[in-house]
């Protein structure tokens, strides 16, 4: 090599440095991409276990109305109909009895 091909050493040692900095600084890094994909399908996964939750919810909702639907259709009391066949005709006067 002659001397216009050589290269400072100053330049050599901060391309050195500089490649060691970034290779010490990868499983950090690495690992620091790793917890943030864990909290994310962490998150994700909440989610879906509130939407699940809210889902079976709604089921059970509508189940309840359609059977008390049901109910009804197949002559089920009613609140009118209890009062008129219990002997109450709507009123709250207790209704005097005969000895």
């Amino acid at each position: 090599m002659s001397d216009s091909e050589k290269v400072n050493p100053q330049i050599t040692d901060a391309v050195t440095q500089t490649n060691v900095s970034v290779v010490a600084a990868a499983p950090a890094q690495s690992m620091g991409v790793v917890y943030q994909n864990l909290a994310h399908a962490l998150g994700i996964s909440m989610q879906n276990a509130v939407i699940a939750q809210s889902s079976m919810q709604q089921i059970g909702t509508s189940v309840v109305g359609t059977v008390c639907a049901k109910i009804i259709e197949a002559g089920g009391m009613s609140p009118e109909s209890s009062d008129t066949q219990a002997g109450n005709s709507g009123s709250n006067v207790p209704q005097e009895t005969s000895p």
